[in-house]
């Protein structure tokens, strides 16, 4: 056996772990004392298989669009924004995920909005539900919100709220000391009735402010494209933390 042919079988007994007990043989009998073993890295670690079915719930309607966007090249509201960003991500897929969006219709008040649209949800029987929103009102923060009595939702929104908070370059509530207690969502508060409705883990999408000017600037910059490609970056994390509960 020449030196490159048993370097290479060094390579592959120390990197292929699971089959080192059939190689060992194979390796006594062919290392000598001048023999140098290769460096292996460490294999990196396993990473989850990802799989489900996620819903991705559209904020407010189309007669009532919620807050709006306001950067001069991007001036759009939250139901017109992930509208748009929620097909992205459907087109783009990931592997053994299925996902489907969901459009609340006008008409009846919130809570009939929010009990017709589960009607449809419920039918799909999703692993998780997404209701993808932005805030109003000029703050400087990201938030990720959940029901406050689901132990798995914070889990899930807290893994999600970080790519957002880290691209926005904001202050994350979900994790600040003495702020994580504001994403949890108590009844009578906005979001609420969308939360408790699900059958599943859930959480309501508050990234950034749509009329902060350098978060509006950010998302006018990411594009409908780039926030697509930073939420299923969130999407993700939130479903590993789903699958390893």
């Amino acid at each position: 056996m020449n030196k490159e042919s048993k370097h290479a079988l060094l390579k592959e007994a120390f990197t292929a772990r699971h089959y080192q007990s059939k190689l060992i043989k194979s390796i006594s009998d062919i290392v000598t004392d001048d023999d140098t073993i290769p460096d292996i890295a460490d294999p990196e670690p396993d990473t989850p298989k990802l799989y489900g079915r996620i819903a991705l719930l559209t904020g407010h309607n189309e007669k009532q669009p919620g807050a709006w966007i306001k950067d001069p090249s991007l001036r759009e509201s939250e139901f017109t924004f992930y509208n748009k960003v929620f097909d992205i991500v459907i087109d783009r897929g990931l592997d053994n995920v299925e996902f489907k969006r969901f459009n609340r219709t006008y008409g009846g008040g919130y809570t009939e909005e929010i009990n017709r649209v589960y009607k449809e949800i419920d039918e799909f029987n999703p692993t998780f539900v997404i209701d993808g929103h932005f805030n109003g009102g000029g703050g400087a923060y990201s938030m990720v919100m959940y029901y406050q009595q689901s132990k798995i939702s914070r889990r899930v929104a807290d893994a999600m709220s970080v790519p957002f908070a880290n691209a926005f370059g904001l202050r994350n509530y979900n994790i600040e000391e003495g702020k994580e207690s504001i994403p949890a969502l108590i009844s009578g508060e906005n979001g609420y009735y969308s939360m408790v409705k699900a059958k599943c883990p859930s959480v309501l999408l508050e990234p950034f402010f749509g009329d902060h000017l350098q978060s509006a600037a950010k998302v006018a910059d990411l594009g409908h494209k780039g926030y697509a490609s930073l939420l299923v970056e969130s999407i993700k994390l939130g479903l590993s933390v789903i699958l390893s509960d």
